[in-house]
């Protein structure tokens, strides 16, 4: 848990509203709010002179990462047009190590958060040492450090008395994902994606939740060793977002990453024409084009095959020739204006003599990351 009990919503009308919370144990402290329904030319938050970049999650959603003083009371202001603007006060939650252990203090937070840490006792010597990659911190009791965990993995913290003897000892997992490319999503179907999580053991500790879910359904979330099965749904032909949190469905903002809505139209295949020869041409249609989906297309039941006798073949509509050999997508052709230019495959089928049908399945699917 990173965040304590909230202050009540700010709201200006019905159009500008946040959350802000009393206290974070993390610097930045992740802000969620919504522009509701006129999405303002600028939103900006700051913490005094610390000034935080403000990014939209939804037609009338964003989010804010604010940085934060160790300890004291921070003002933040998110100001929308017009000079609206919510204000509230964040306490970045200073951590004492001394008199804890690790099994009962165990934080999850982001990779590059901040933790403001501390160790205190009467006549002790502190040191906070922290294992990892490319990682190590010492400090001295009493004083307050605000450290930052710039590598993903998992960490002990320990405090320690001049005597050697250990005074206080808390776990702390940081926590990085792979969400660096557009999804694709086929519009209608369920796709399953598996996102790669670091360090392996916090893969159960990140929770996929859809900006907007008239746009993006999200479900059936699998942890599968070092990474996770989710699947999407694309619910409208039209660019949705998917956000990744820590710790819960409403925990902070751990990466957000657009989908790309497309269809599959294999319509063309069910009315081909074949020669004296019984060559005949097949035609797939993506619309919109989006770059780096693989097709497999598979002929079976049937003895009909396609270029040069094969049964099946794969292509990316990213470019280049089919696994056959012949020419591959043509990516510009406008179908709807609406919609965007299409990519359109076309390609052999041969009917043997003697043959009376063929069937043709098509399946895309995006090539992504898996640890």
């Amino acid at each position: 848990m990173l965040l304590a009990a909230a202050l009540p919503t700010g709201l200006l009308g019905a159009d500008f509203a946040a959350t802000i919370p009393a206290s974070s144990w993390v610097s930045p402290v992740c802000i969620e709010g919504t522009y509701g329904s006129q999405v303002p030319a600028g939103v900006h938050a700051s913490n005094r002179t610390l000034q935080a970049a403000v990014h939209q999650v939804s037609g009338a959603g964003f989010y804010t990462n604010v940085p934060l003083l160790p300890g004291a009371s921070n003002p933040v202001t998110i100001t929308g047009d017009s000079s609206a603007r919510i204000s509230g006060n964040v306490a970045w939650t200073v951590l004492d190590i001394a008199g804890k252990n690790a099994t009962d203090t165990h934080l999850t937070i982001r990779r590059n958060d901040f933790l403001a840490l501390t160790a205190t006792g009467a006549q002790k010597v502190a040191i906070l040492e922290g294992s990892g990659v490319d990682f190590n911190f010492t400090g001295e009791p009493g004083k307050i450090y605000p450290v930052p965990w710039p590598v993903q993995g998992d960490y002990r913290l320990l405090a320690t008395a001049a005597n050697g003897d250990r005074i206080g000892e808390i776990a702390v997992t940081v926590v990085a994902i792979d969400l660096s490319k557009t999804i694709l999503g086929n519009l209608g179907f369920n796709n399953d994606l598996d996102i790669g999580v670091s360090p392996d053991v916090a893969a159960g500790s990140v929770f996929y939740t859809p900006a907007d879910p008239d746009l993006l359904a999200v479900s059936n979330v699998h942890v599968q060793n070092t990474w996770s099965r989710v699947t999407i749904t694309a619910q409208k032909l039209a660019p949705s977002l998917l956000i990744a949190r820590i710790s819960s469905t409403s925990g902070p903002i751990l990466a957000v990453q657009k989908v790309a809505a497309f269809t599959i139209d294999t319509s063309q295949l069910n009315n081909i024409t074949t020669d004296g020869d019984g060559h005949g041409r097949g035609e797939i249609v993506v619309e919109p084009y989006v770059p780096g989906l693989t097709l497999m297309v598979t002929m079976f039941a049937h003895t009909s095959t396609f270029f040069g006798g094969a049964k099946s073949f794969t292509v990316d509509t990213s470019g280049g020739p089919t696994s056959l050999g012949e020419p591959g997508f043509f990516n510009n052709m406008v179908l709807d204006q609406a919609i965007g230019p299409a990519s359109d495959l076309h390609f052999d089928i041969l009917v043997p003599q003697g043959e009376t049908s063929y069937c043709v399945s098509v399946n895309g699917f995006q090539n992504y990351y898996r640890k």
